[in-house]
């Protein structure tokens, strides 16, 4: 259920991002105010990342490195976005998240439970 939950989340994330490069790129709608609107859908995306961050931290195994994984491309997606500011920041962080996240995908994992 939680991979679903982050699944839907991340569909959200990126229509999100759809929609910011639309109109802060392509200046989609030719719309007067695209300045508020951008930062209306970059805290959207904040509240997308940090909903997922919640469910990966609950989680456990699999579903917790999905939802990380998940996060990875998002902030990818939002530093491409925001390449001339804090994008460059973003960038290595989503970079290794995104890494070390497909390893622990791809690894077997061997949890140990303790009694």
């Amino acid at each position: 259920m939680k991979r679903l939950w982050s699944a839907v989340i991340f569909a959200v994330g990126c229509a999100i991002l759809f929609a910011a490069f639309g109109i802060g790129w392509a200046d989609w709608g030719k719309l007067a105010n695209r300045i508020g609107i951008m930062q209306i859908l970059m805290g959207a995306l904040g509240v997308v990342v940090v909903l997922l961050v919640v469910s990966g931290i609950l989680s456990r195994g699999k579903e917790r490195w999905t939802a990380l994984l998940f996060v990875a491309i998002l902030l990818l997606g939002f530093s491409a976005l925001t390449v001339a500011s804090i994008g460059i920041i973003v960038a290595p962080i989503g970079l290794l998240l995104l890494g070390f996240s497909i390893w622990r995908l791809l690894h077997r994992q061997t949890e140990r439970r303790v009694s």
